[in-house]
């Protein structure tokens, strides 16, 4: 971890004593002049002054005050002169700064020692750590376990990372560093291939959890409500879940809604206490807590005014499903707030979120004239990219899923992706296929709407539409344009 908050060994340096203290009090210009006949006392008031922001000097002539003050053994101008060839670092600047900051480390100053490492990182950004020998040195020198289980965790080292994970909770004084250790190590037991072992995964959940990790709190309590590797514990999820809410973290405080409103695994069902945990996290931002109370207020109380209010702000906050479910709404005839031009709005904004199910619906909408003019190419630009979104990559299920990208599982990457594969694409594949074999918002092309139609068929679509489509283009694509049979647009799936 960073450490410039410790406080360094500040010995062999110009800045202390009394003569220090008086020269503090001088006027910039007779510090200048001492400066310039090689007063160090004057020189090191300055150039700690000029770093403070308390003087303005060139760069140059601060850097040659400090180069001056460090060849005497100034242990603070070493550390001053490292740190301001790090802020430019190009191979002959790191190279400096390591020189300079490893004298001041050898003379005891910590913050200097603690850099160390992350210099020999900065002058090899390529080499693994096995090619780095002296970054290896200075994080072990110093310490530094975690920081150096988190490089060869990055690497993709796992053994390694294990290794000095657990060095850090043995040795580290910093509890900052031993604890995210502890969360580390049940992230590799629960999820990496080779490694998992639901009990250690568990054993160190609750160990970062019982150091005051809000987010091990919250997974702990999770995993008691629901079973997971641990007898479902009902009254130990509520102490976990509400430990970590109450240290305000979000995602507790939207399971804890989620339990209640349903009932779920030994909570009582209580929609006013749900309810009073879902609007805390949604007052916090929380996107998915936003969505969950609107959706409450859509399907539950019927509060159409509040759950459009509630969708409005969870798709501004990035949670596209909520303005799916925006435009579903304002697309509804049956309802008093029906507005297709809305419904076309809100479609677009989650379909540029990369929602495909959105993506799906604008073409229609733009195919059948649906609260809109009839817009043939702007449906075929909509389709296609509803189809092309490749949900097996893990940029695309963490979209879909609303989750941290780093907190997918790599093998559960597959089964998300298909858990959404087939939403609409049968159908967008079938309008595809019109649309090149009619040549409507496109030039017509009956191989590939033969391929469309093909693809179609491959994810189980209607039948009946699919003989229809085949007759005709057995025929060369000639005939008389007829619908589908039905409109795709507002199909519930």
């Amino acid at each position: 971890m960073d450490q410039e908050n410790e406080i360094p060994i500040e010995e062999n340096n110009f800045l202390e004593g009394e003569l220090a203290e008086e020269y503090r009090e001088k006027e910039r210009e007779e510090l200048i002049a001492l400066a310039r006949d090689k007063d160090h006392t004057a020189m090191a008031v300055l150039t700690d002054k000029w770093v403070e922001k308390e003087i303005h000097a060139d760069l140059e002539t601060a850097v040659s005050w400090l180069e001056e003050l460090a060849e005497q053994g100034d242990m603070i101008a070493q550390y001053k002169l490292g740190t301001i060839y790090r802020e430019v670092p190009n191979e002959e600047n790191l190279t400096k700064a390591i020189f300079w900051t490893e004298k001041a480390a050898e003379q005891g100053h910590l913050i200097a020692r603690g850099n160390m490492a992350d210099l020999f990182i900065r002058l090899y950004p390529d080499k693994p750590l096995k090619e780095n020998p002296m970054a290896v040195y200075w994080y072990e020198k110093d310490g530094q376990y975690y920081n150096l289980g988190y490089e060869y965790a990055t690497e993709g080292n796992t053994e390694k990372a294990v290794e000095y994970y657990k060095k850090s909770i043995e040795f580290e004084s910093e509890k900052t560093c031993s604890t995210f250790a502890m969360r580390n190590l049940s992230l590799i037991y629960e999820r990496k291939e080779g490694f998992i072992d639901p009990a250690k995964a568990f054993k160190w959940t609750h160990r970062a959890a019982e150091n005051g990790l809000l987010n091990s709190m919250c997974e702990l309590g999770q995993k008691y409500a629901e079973g997971d590797f641990v007898e479902a514990d009902a009254e130990k999820a509520a102490y976990w879940l509400n430990a970590a809410a109450e240290g305000g973290y979000v995602d507790a405080l939207e399971k804890l809604g989620d339990y209640y409103i349903n009932g779920e695994h030994g909570f009582p069902q209580d929609d006013e206490r749900g309810v009073s945990y879902l609007r805390l996290a949604a007052e916090e931002g929380s996107s998915s807590a936003q969505y969950m109370l609107a959706y409450y207020h859509h399907t539950v109380t019927e509060d159409i005014d509040e759950a459009i209010e509630w969708y409005r702000q969870s798709g501004e906050n990035g949670f596209f499903k909520a303005y799916r479910l925006l435009g579903d709404l304002y697309a509804d005839d049956d309802n008093e707030h029906y507005a297709p031009d809305k419904a076309q709005k809100y479609y677009k904004k989650a379909a540029k979120l990369g929602c495909r199910t959105a993506m799906h619906k604008l073409g229609d909408m733009h195919f059948y004239g649906t609260g809109t003019d009839v817009n043939e190419k702007l449906a075929r630009k909509w389709l296609e990219k509803a189809v092309d979104q490749n949900f097996n990559e893990p940029e695309n299920v963490a979209i879909y899923h609303e989750m941290d990208i780093d907190d997918i599982d790599p093998d559960d990457i597959e089964a998300f992706g298909e858990e959404v594969a087939n939403i609409y694409l049968d159908e967008s594949y079938l309008l595809l296929c019109e649309i090149y074999l009619y040549g409507h918002g496109a030039e017509k092309d009956v191989e590939r709407a033969a391929e469309y139609l093909a693809l179609a068929k491959d994810h189980d679509c209607d039948a009946s539409d699919a003989r229809r489509l085949e007759k005709r283009i057995e025929r060369g694509g000639h005939g008389l344009l007829q619908s589908l049979g039905k409109k795709l647009f507002g199909k519930d799936k």
